[in-house]
């Protein structure tokens, strides 16, 4: 019998994760904008999966011209919101011309109205979107700068107490009412400060106020009232 010394030839072997890379070849890339947040980021990365973008083709970093730059024809980027590749209007217009000239597209899962897929363009849509766009940066950049100031420690909302150079002024003018014969009203002319605010001060502060006795034309003294709410008492 003879013997056949040609074995069949073996089939392929398949490299480990190709069936992976297989299902990502989906035309999409996500982009997610850093945070030091990482449960915003870690929600933003579920958000483009549950979208259909390959957890492999997500990137997640502060600029997103580098995933633009990468597109090639007919892939298009996905992004939670359009806060993640730009902050203003002019920022908006240079990726989407970047993206347009690789004949990729951009979709922004917050942002219905760019679909850079459409056939046709509604430019009411569009410029209405822009707009809106515009004011939900502007809120979002706030937001942003009072959160880095808490985390460093400073202090967020109105400042208390009165800055120090109206504080200045209202010494000077606490002066001056002791040492001349000037009333409230001149004092706050010619310093620029606000009356009722003045007479707010010199209460905190303790400070007597001269009254003129409109009977005997003598002086005398007492505790600062609280200001009226029309106009200051009359001295």
């Amino acid at each position: 019998m003879e013997r056949n010394d040609h074995s069949a030839p073996s089939a392929p072997r398949k490299r480990v994760g190709a069936v992976h890379r297989q299902g990502e070849v989906s035309g999409r890339k996500g982009f997610v904008k850093y945070h030091i947040n990482a449960e915003m980021i870690r929600k933003d990365i579920d958000k483009l999966c549950a979208a259909g973008v390959p957890l492999g083709r997500i990137t997640v970093g502060a600029d997103c011209m580098t995933v633009v730059e990468r597109l090639r024809a007919g892939e298009r980027l996905e992004v939670c919101s359009l806060g993640d590749v730009c902050t203003s209007v002019s920022g908006l217009l240079r990726v989407l011309y970047a993206v347009a000239s690789r004949g990729a597209s951009l979709r922004s899962q917050s942002d219905p109205w760019l679909d850079m897929e459409a056939k046709g363009c509604n430019w009411m849509d569009l410029i209405g979107g822009l707009l809106e766009f515009m004011s939900r940066s502007t809120s979002e950049r706030t937001k942003e700068a009072l959160r880095q100031r808490k985390l460093s420690g400073q202090s967020v909302g109105r400042p208390k107490g009165s800055p120090p150079e109206r504080l200045k002024r209202y010494r000077a003018g606490v002066m001056l009412y002791r040492s001349s014969g000037m009333s409230v009203r001149e004092i706050c002319a010619v310093s620029g400060l606000e009356v009722r605010s003045f007479y707010r001060y010199m209460k905190s502060e303790g400070i007597e106020l001269k009254r003129r006795n409109e009977v005997n034309g003598q002086s005398e003294t007492e505790s600062a009232p609280a200001p009226d709410p029309t106009s200051g008492p009359e001295l």
